[in-house]
């Protein structure tokens, strides 16, 4: 019994542990550092990170993800100085035996807290608090989904038309797959390298009623293209924030 009771008592102390840890619940987005701010872009309810085979890849490499990840309101903040992960965040680990690995990142950009470290980023790296404000409160009318990654191969050949045949959102309460609206293709300061895709999908249905309800469990993106399948889901249910449920 006095064995259960201390297996109970550390369970319940590394459950509070890791809730005391996320940093979007216990602060104010003007009080994270940049280590909360990359976890919060970079592996959190928000951002999920994607591992893939480099089946287009035979040398091994080692590199480092790209500065920014533009796309939408997300997008403008970045043309403000952020940067969307740690700058020192591998993104592919091809030491061992085996086919390498190709890592991406699948981040909510259109959610409030997003937006908040994104700005806060652009904060700590110097920008004025003024500016990051004006653009996170800017009105966000879309879902919107970034993919990143530093070795976005698979993609160069991709139009913004065939993505969007590729891509679809499925619902878990219903498996509705949801197209998206519209693809933007981010390129770097070179006009060619591809620093990002952002796809966006509406929030409501013709009829007025949202396409993720309140009460959705799990939301699916996946995009076929080429040599590479991008497949994570989302949990709403664990996207809150500060202020309650974001996942808009």
């Amino acid at each position: 019994m006095r064995r259960r009771i201390g297996v109970l008592l550390a369970t319940l102390a590394l459950a509070g542990a890791a809730w005391a840890g996320d940093a979007w619940k216990e602060k104010s987005y003007k009080d994270w550092d940049e280590k909360e701010v990359n976890k919060i872009l970079s592996d959190s309810p928000w951002a999920r990170p994607v591992n893939v085979t480099a089946t287009w890849r035979s040398a091994r490499v080692s590199a480092l993800a790209p500065d920014t990840q533009r796309g939408g309101v997300a997008g403008q903040l970045a043309e403000a100085g952020e940067v969307g992960t740690n700058r020192n965040t591998p993104i592919a680990d091809d030491s061992g035996a085996g086919d390498p690995e190709a890592h991406f990142v699948l981040r909510w950009g259109s959610a409030r807290t997003t937006r908040q470290a994104l700005a806060r980023l652009a904060v700590l790296r110097g920008r004025s608090e003024a500016e990051a404000e004006k653009v996170l409160n800017l009105p966000v009318t879309e879902h919107q989904i970034v993919l990143y990654g530093a070795d976005m191969t698979p993609f160069a050949k991709s139009d913004e038309k065939s993505l969007m045949e590729k891509t679809f959102l499925k619902l878990k309460k219903n498996k509705q797959k949801i197209s998206p609206s519209r693809v933007e293709i981010r390129r770097g300061q070179d006009g060619k390298r591809i620093s990002g895709i952002v796809f966006f999908f509406p929030m409501k249905f013709e009829v007025g009623e949202p396409v993720i309800a309140p009460d959705e469990k799990g939301v699916e993106f996946e995009c076929r293209t080429n040599n590479v399948n991008i497949r994570q889901s989302f949990e709403p249910q664990k996207m809150v924030g500060r202020g309650g449920p974001d996942f808009q």
